[in-house]
């Protein structure tokens, strides 16, 4: 059996996230759909292109609130 490696439990549902890249004004959301999501990341397919390293604007549109916070893309 593998030894699990993750920092962190994966939450996987559905989740509508909001997308835009850093410093474009004014902003140009895409949604995103999220493959699964913790509170050391978030897996997603974006549509436009990225880079390692990329600032991005995220909302979370959860059933009772939206969260708004800004993510590194790392791969």
């Amino acid at each position: 059996m593998s030894e699990e490696k993750r920092r962190a439990p994966r939450l996987y549902r559905r989740i509508i996230l909001r997308a835009a890249a850093f410093g474009e004004e004014p902003p140009r959301w895409s949604f995103v759909t999220i493959h699964n999501l913790s509170s050391t990341g978030v897996l997603f397919t974006y549509d436009k292109p990225v880079y390692e390293g990329m600032l991005l604007h995220f909302k979370i549109d959860f059933p009772d609130r939206v969260i708004q916070c800004m993510g590194r893309i790392v791969r």
